[in-house]
């Protein structure tokens, strides 16, 4: 007999930002955890990832999909980890097909880092 499962997940939910986006910035909500955040939006895009205290736990999918910058930014007293040292502000390279998985432990972000180039992390 095999291991069973109490939730199978069936779908990921997708959330677009495309070129006809109204803004180039949006500001995450805890409730957003464990959406893909695909964005083919043609310019440079901001998100703000929600304060740690309310974020523990959570986990946040960002996807590339337009040679456009995508930064990603904390507040300063929740600064970003899983690179080199902390810092507060990861942004793209700018490769279509990057993604990139943000985690919180509700003290700090970690970063895991995918696609096709390497994410630049600055303070």
């Amino acid at each position: 007999m095999g291991l069973t499962r109490d939730v199978v997940q069936n779908e990921i939910p997708l959330r677009g930002m495309d070129i006809n986006s109204a803004t180039a910035a949006y500001t995450l909500v805890p409730s957003d955890s464990g959406i893909v955040n695909f964005n083919d939006y043609g310019t440079d895009t901001t998100y703000t990832l929600p304060a740690v205290a309310d974020a523990a736990g959570k986990m946040f999918w960002f996807v590339n999909g337009e040679a456009t910058t995508k930064t990603i930014i904390t507040a300063p007293s929740a600064c970003i980890k899983g690179v080199t040292a902390a810092v507060c502000t990861v942004i793209t390279s700018k490769a279509i097909g990057d993604h990139i998985i943000l985690m919180c432990d509700g003290t700090n972000y970690f970063v895991i880092s995918m696609g096709l180039a390497v994410w630049t992390v600055t303070t």
